[in-house]
């Protein structure tokens, strides 16, 4: 069973999938710290500027009605003129600060750090609103009799209208000192907000220089991943180098070239198999010019044999002939040169026979195959050839395999074969018996 990994196509599939989770990482980070940046400037104009302004607005008008109350109710000619300036400022105020509260309940996907900054908002904001609940009962008592001071100078008033203008006189001073606590507060609320606003810029102003930093060092990691990637698949890819070389060394002739099994898993049967057809190569190499030897040899005997046998033949016929003229001289003087041409007639003919073989192993016929039985061609050479080799005094002992199947051969070239090789093997046990 092959590992995962011993495959090229996995390594270069695990590489790029390495490299598309880098790449999606840093995608994931940068767009996570982009969300919250984003989040942090909106609410800077939709809801932390707004109520800053509003704060703002709201300490002036608190400022007004403060000061009309302390300072200018007294100064009106008619008590309904002052009814309705300070129905008016009031009113100012109260739609301020009902814009603050609206301003604040909508914003609500902030940054989970500013939640502790809308919660101290709605705290001074609920304070406000307490205290606002507090002077309302002595308006009631303010704006009934206005303590104006052309009234309070009169001479013809009732006790009645003393003791109500003394009420009012009592209201206005608590009122006095509520509205200083609301101005105080509302400052309060104003200096919250505009320091709201400061620090959330701070923080994106942060943010900010954070994610270009981390844009900076993800991509340098990106990139470096991408380097050791590319090297790895380079490195994965280096035995098809190997064998581009192996093959370029095979096609200048050295077929005995070979490279090591080993790498992925597909180049590692591609070398076992490059390495199988280089030894078929180099053997099919070998067998031909052993082939090619084996002709030049032929051709070899061919042109001996030829050269030799026109001369054998010459000395033949002339040994004959010289017999035949000796044949009518005298018998007794004769003998011995008539012996002499017996003899040089006989190397002739030994010379003869040893051309004709090599003319044999010159011209080998083309083989004619045929379905034979192995065993039978033994046994009848064998049965042939042993009267012959009992006479040399030699024995053949057959041990024959019985399940041999038949298999195709040139009978009449297999049969020549192992004659030869019973009868130099005959020839060397006579030799051998000769000399013992």
């Amino acid at each position: 069973m092959r590992m995962p990994l011993r495959t090229l196509s996995a390594r270069i599939l695990l590489g790029f999938a390495i490299l598309i989770l880098t790449f999606a990482g840093v995608i994931l980070v940068m767009g996570g710290n982009m969300y919250v940046l984003t989040k942090q400037i909106r609410v800077i104009p939709e809801g932390y500027l707004q109520l800053a302004l509003i704060g703002k607005d709201a300490v002036e008008k608190q400022k007004s009605l403060r000061d009309y109350v302390r300072d200018e109710i007294g100064e009106e000619a008619k008590a309904r003129r002052a009814r309705a300036r300070i129905r008016r400022l009031r009113d100012q105020r109260d739609r301020l600060l009902k814009e603050a509260r609206a301003t604040l309940a909508g914003l609500r996907d902030v940054p989970s750090s500013h939640s502790e900054w809308l919660d101290r908002t709605g705290e001074i904001l609920d304070d406000i609103e307490s205290h606002l609940q507090e002077v309302d009962s002595h308006y009631k008592v303010l704006l009934a009799n206005p303590p104006l001071t052309q009234v309070l100078q009169a001479t013809d008033l009732s006790d009645e209208q003393r003791e109500l203008l003394e009420e009012s006189r009592k209201a206005q001073r608590t009122i006095i000192r509520l509205e200083g606590l609301l101005y105080n507060k509302m400052h309060k609320l104003a200096r919250h907000q505009r320091t709201l606003v400061t620090r959330t810029a701070n923080k994106v102003a942060d943010n900010e220089r954070r994610v270009r930093l981390y844009a900076i060092l993800l991509g340098g990691v990106a990139v470096a991943v991408a380097l050791v990637i590319a090297l790895w698949v380079t490195m994965t890819l280096r035995p098809l180098r190997r064998l581009q070389q192996a093959a370029q060394r095979i096609a200048r002739g050295d077929y005995a070239s070979r490279i090591d099994e080993k790498g992925p898993s597909e180049v590692a049967d591609l070398a076992h198999e490059f390495n199988v057809m280089g030894r078929a190569i180099e053997e099919r190499e070998r067998e031909m010019v052993r082939n090619e030897r084996l002709a030049a040899v032929g051709r070899m005997a061919a042109m001996i044999t030829h050269e030799v046998r026109n001369p054998l033949s010459s000395i033949g016929l002339n040994t004959e002939l010289l017999e035949e003229e000796l044949a009518g001289l005298d018998e007794a003087e004769t003998a011995e040169a008539r012996a002499l041409c017996r003899s040089i007639n006989t190397e002739v003919d030994r010379l003869t026979e040893i051309t004709e073989e090599y003319l044999k192993f010159a011209r080998l016929p083309k083989p004619k195959l045929q379905r034979e039985n192995i065993n039978t061609v033994v046994t009848d050479l064998v049965e042939f050839e042993r009267e012959s080799l009992r006479k040399m005094k030699v024995e053949v002992e057959l041990s024959l395999d019985d399940d041999l199947p038949e298999v195709l051969i040139d009978d009449s070239q297999i049969r020549q074969a192992l004659l030869n090789l019973v009868r130099n093997a005959a020839e060397a046990l006579e030799e051998h018996e000769g000399r013992g």
